[in-house]
Parts: structure tokens; C-alpha cells; sequence
């Protein structure tokens, strides 16, 4: 018994050592890199937006309906080369999926992306921690033999 008063009481001075020390985050670094990642991806996506119909619009350099047709026809399709593409591609559907992606990289921009992933980090790490107390009061519980 005064083993088992040890170490609950061990476990109680460490939860509260965890809680009484300053959580380290990443809060800064997270602002910045996925700030500077919408902002790569700005850029990216503005490039190919401007540039889509001449690349690989109907009458550009490499029109991207004879190069999925060449894929086709080599026995390939979907499963070798995933697109949406594959339902349908004129300029326009190129045009309007490129400046989706600058509107997706705007939004990444300005960290309205972020919210949701810490979110879900949130919730599964509370679990795992909740998991790792269960377990730990678990053994802590059980008789040695």
C-alpha cells in the first residue's frame, strides 16, 4: 500500500510540474512558414494562371487534351495519371482551376488554413494524452507478480 501511495504521489507532483512549466510551441514558426508557403504558392499559382492557355491550353505548346489522350491511348489513364482533368478540359476549366489556386493560396496567406489543422492537432492530442493517463493509471493499478 505505501508503495502504491508512492506512486501516486509521484504521478500527481509530475502532472503538476507539467503543468506549472511554460508549454513550448511552435506558434511562431507555424505563423511563418505556412505564411511564407501561401506566399510561394501565390506566385506559383499566379505564374501558371497567366501562363495557362499558352502551356497548355488547346493551341498551346503542349495541349493538354492531346498529351491525356496520348496517356490513353498508351493504355493509361486515371490510375497512372490522377486529374480531375480526366472529366473534361478546355481552356476554360484550366483558367478557372488556376485561379482557384490563387484564391486557395490567398486563403493560405492570410491563415485561414491553419485553423483547422491545429483544430483536429488539438483534439487528437488531448485523446492521446487522455489515452497515455489511462494506461499509465492502468498499471499503476495492476499487482506485480
Amino acid at each position: 500500500m505505501q508503495e502504491l501511495t508512492v506512486r501516486l504521489i509521484a504521478i500527481v507532483k509530475g502532472v503538476l510540474d507539467r503543468q506549472t512549466k511554460p508549454k513550448e510551441t511552435y506558434w511562431l514558426t507555424r505563423f511563418v512558414l505556412l505564411r511564407l508557403l501561401g506566399f510561394v504558392y501565390l506566385f506559383a499559382w499566379l505564374s501558371l494562371a497567366l501562363q495557362v492557355r499558352a502551356l497548355i491550353g488547346y493551341h498551346g505548346i503542349l495541349p493538354a487534351d492531346l498529351f491525356l489522350q496520348k496517356v490513353h491511348a498508351y493504355g493509361s489513364g486515371f490510375w497512372q495519371l490522377p486529374s480531375l482533368f480526366w472529366l473534361g478540359i478546355n481552356d476554360t476549366v484550366l483558367v478557372i482551376g488556376a485561379w482557384t489556386g490563387v484564391a486557395l493560396s490567398i486563403v493560405v496567406l492570410f491563415g485561414y488554413a491553419n485553423a483547422i489543422i491545429l483544430e483536429e492537432t488539438t483534439d487528437t492530442s488531448i485523446a492521446i494524452r487522455h489515452g497515455k493517463a489511462v494506461f499509465n493509471l492502468h498499471k499503476l493499478m495492476l499487482p506485480r507478480s
